[in-house]
């Protein structure tokens, strides 16, 4: 499968110019590129989604000025999204079958037939230890994305798989799981272009890596070739390191801002008593389900204690709940910024001045659009954030620009405690520089922030303290500054090793 010449042009920006591109038989392409390259506007053009305005597609040497969704899928092109599109509360069965669900003469659904078929089709992509009747909801997360995958492979005549960051959701242990899924995929002959914003993945897994800047592809090369300093300085366009905080000990430690006294919620965490200090950075960090993100939840009013204390500064927090920890000044950060984060529907300036409109009245309780205007354009500028308008549509943002947003709403509040679940994930590496730098100011100015994040470079380049969560407890308590601790020495903590 190849593309030649395309380009595509949305209101105020060349997504795509003039791109040259093809796949070959079994391999593992990767694809990467800062937030905005245009990776995802060349992958939906390929599955139909977008029309390009110049160029060609060409499957099986059947040339196509522009693809449609069902020629695509007829083709055999699917792309599997970063955000999961399983239907959790159905069983892997109705997941698998979901377009085919055989049925009777008289319409009704053979489920015999569902769960026989699923099973068979499983087992020959070697997932026969997934009970196809289990609710997917039920699955651990690599379970549930090999299923994902496991459903666009059984397309017919499947030729072309995309994915789409498939391993941003997944903790540490599991990776290595879908990374052989996928290997045997290569087997059987499929073609895959792998999109991630984890350039050590591409090393791990991929045959050659396509390099995409500003719209265009400048480059594809074998793996075997590249090094990791040369395929950061392609992407970025110079040589860069991962931003590193300059820290110091919080020495005037007088009260905590947050303070937790036997916290417990049943299945998640038991036991949890810590504390917080104004201006800190403190870093939560353990495997999916170890309890550090379900207390980070609990501290906005999401989730609600079976017992102990939440004390922030110096009151005691019962019946918290979202409202209250915002007039409180605790802001609360999703992991996914697509479905629990931005309106994507609405403009940039919309997204960010939405939890001060009542401060943005004027006499006759109208907005004032002048002084609107003029708050989200500082934000836009503080952040960096980079838009065509403040009145274009969050949806068109890349996925850098779309988080800095979700900063920008943050902290227009003027908040004291700012949590963040994951910050950084599937953001390329420069954007990831300018949100750490972020954290570095607002940590200046006086907000204490909670990071949870399962990225362990990130937790201790930018954290005061860590707190090592494993199976509902706090295993470890780190201080970066004062302990001499690598990223291999952390992962075994968080591993409870």
């Amino acid at each position: 499968m190849k593309v030649q010449k395309i380009s595509k042009i949305f209101p105020g920006v060349k997504a795509i110019d003039n791109v040259d591109l093809e796949v070959n038989r079994g391999e593992i392409l990767g694809l990467v590129g800062r937030n905005g390259a245009g990776k995802s506007t060349l992958m939906h053009i390929l599955c139909g989604v977008f029309r390009p305005d110049t160029g060609n597609i060409i499957v099986d040497s059947k040339e196509y000025s522009y693809i449609t969704p069902r020629e695509a899928i007829r083709n055999g092109i699917v792309l599997v999204p970063q955000s999961s599109r399983l239907i959790l509360e159905l069983s892997v069965a109705e997941n698998i079958m979901l377009s085919s669900y055989p049925c009777s003469s008289l319409g009704l659904i053979k489920w015999k037939d569902i769960y026989r078929d699923a099973e068979e089709r499983l087992k020959r992509i070697g997932l026969n230890n997934i009970d196809v009747k289990t609710p997917v909801k039920m699955l651990k997360p690599v379970e549930q994305k090999m299923i994902e995958i496991a459903r666009a492979i059984f397309t017919p005549n499947m030729k072309l798989l995309i994915l789409d960051e498939p391993t941003a959701a997944l903790p540490l242990d599991d990776i290595q799981v879908l990374f052989n899924f996928v290997r045997g995929l290569k087997v059987r002959n499929i073609s895959i272009i792998y999109i991630s914003h984890h350039l050590e993945e591409v090393f791990e897994i991929c045959d050659r890596v396509a390099v995409m800047v500003n719209g265009k592809i400048i480059g594809t090369y074998p793996v075997s070739e590249l090094d990791m300093p040369y395929l950061v300085k392609l992407v970025s366009g110079e040589d860069m390191s991962v931003y590193s905080r300059k820290r110091e000990e919080h020495k005037n430690r007088i009260e905590p801002i947050l303070k937790l006294e036997n916290c417990t919620l049943e299945d998640s965490f038991q036991n949890v008593s810590l504390e917080i200090y104004p201006r800190e950075i403190i870093g939560f960090t353990g495997l999916r389900g170890s309890g550090a993100s379900e207390l980070a939840q609990t501290l906005y009013g999401i989730k609600k204690l079976d017992s102990g204390r939440i004390l922030f500064e110096g009151r005691d927090l019962d019946l918290l709940n979202p409202s209250r920890a915002i007039r409180l000044g605790i802001i609360y950060l999703p992991e996914d910024r697509k479905r629990l984060g931005v309106i994507n529907i609405r403009s940039v300036k919309e997204n960010i001045t939405l939890p001060v409109l009542k401060q943005l009245l004027n006499n006759f309780k109208l907005l004032d659009l002048k002084r609107e205007n003029s708050l989200a354009s500082e934000y836009v500028e503080r952040l960096g954030i980079v838009t065509p308008s403040l009145d274009q549509d969050v949806e068109h943002l890349s996925g850098g620009n779309q988080q800095k947003v979700l900063f920008a709403r943050a902290i227009v509040t003027q908040p004291k405690l700012l949590i963040l679940e994951e910050p950084t994930q599937g953001i390329d590496i420069r954007t990831k520089n300018e949100i750490y730098k972020i954290l570095g100011e607002l940590s200046i100015r006086g907000i204490t922030i909670i990071v949870v994040s399962t990225e362990v470079q990130e937790i201790l380049d930018n954290c005061d303290r860590i707190y090592v969560f494993f199976n509902g407890q706090i295993t470890a308590e780190i201080s970066p500054i004062k302990e001499k601790l690598s990223k291999e020495d952390l992962i075994l903590k968080i591993e409870g090793r």
